[in-house]
């Protein structure tokens, strides 16, 4: 019990640390007025964008460094990855709720275009880590670390994914027995309304009942138990991204608190103390 909660502590470890690093880092950014009231103008004109009597804002280019540059693409290019965790598990409740029930969207569809776009969340937080490490390699082309090697892990642990989303991309819509069985289900439920062939037809066609309902809530309650198992397997990608930039990018590391570098210290123990 002991290790299993050591676990759920370090999982988090990591990435808490590097926020507190980003946080810092943009702290040290906003103290430069230049760059402060460049970005500030550019709040300004996304806000103001649409309204038409409102004077278009002009806003300057970002004149960064090249080693700004760098910095900032180290951040940006990490905190997308995270971004992509409450993507993920965001489609469990796009699972839970079909909203569409009086308009012409049918729940084998629905629940066909839930299932493309968890598939495509999950390639996506890999396609971000991706291009994350490349920032960190552009930034310390020194960094002891194996991009391939990451994105083959990432996904050789979505490989059951992977395959269904470049399917659904290049070849078919998504289909499985249970769609299948829901879409038959509504076309067995459309005949019965309009009668096309008679009632006594189309119940000898399907002598017991199935409702359409049902069957999605049983469907959604298995997809939304994969979502959940998705997410914990993203988190370790991402934690170990995390682990990565802590390790290679001294603009960060130096500005985390002593208390955090204690944290780390206690994480690589526990780490190496691992069978």
């Amino acid at each position: 019990n002991t290790d299993a909660t050591d676990d759920v502590v370090l999982l988090g470890t990591h990435r808490a640390i590097l926020l507190n690093g980003i946080t810092r880092w943009l702290r040290g950014a906003m103290e430069d007025k230049e760059r402060m009231a460049r970005a500030n103008k550019r709040m300004l004109a996304t806000l103001t964008q649409h309204f038409e009597d409102f004077p278009v804002v002009d806003v300057p280019p970002e004149n960064l460094t090249p080693e700004q540059e760098l910095e900032s693409a180290v951040v940006a290019g990490f905190l997308a990855v995270l971004g992509m965790l409450p993507a993920i598990r965001e489609c469990e409740y796009y699972f839970r709720r079909y909203p569409f029930k009086d308009f012409p969207i049918s729940r084998s569809d629905y629940l066909r275009n839930c299932c493309e776009m968890l598939f495509d969340r999950v390639c996506q937080l890999g396609d971000r880590m991706k291009f994350s490490l490349r920032a960190v390699k552009n930034q310390n082309p020194n960094a002891d670390f194996d991009i391939g090697k990451m994105v083959k892990a990432y996904e050789k642990a979505f490989l059951r994914v992977v395959k269904l989303r470049n399917q659904s991309h290049h070849n078919s819509r998504y289909t499985d027995p249970d769609v299948s069985q829901l879409a038959s289900v509504e076309l067995l439920d459309i005949a019965r309304s309009l009668n096309l062939n008679g009632a006594d037809d189309t119940d000898n066609l399907w002598p017991f009942v199935l409702d359409s309902k049902g069957l999605y809530q049983r469907s959604a309650k298995k997809w939304v138990a994969r979502v959940k198992a998705y997410e914990q397997t993203a988190e370790q990608f991402v934690e170990l991204t995390a682990q990565i930039i802590l390790d290679s990018c001294s603009f960060l590391t130096g500005l985390i608190s002593e208390e955090d570098k204690e944290r780390l210290k206690i994480a690589q123990r526990r780490e190496l103390a691992k069978p």
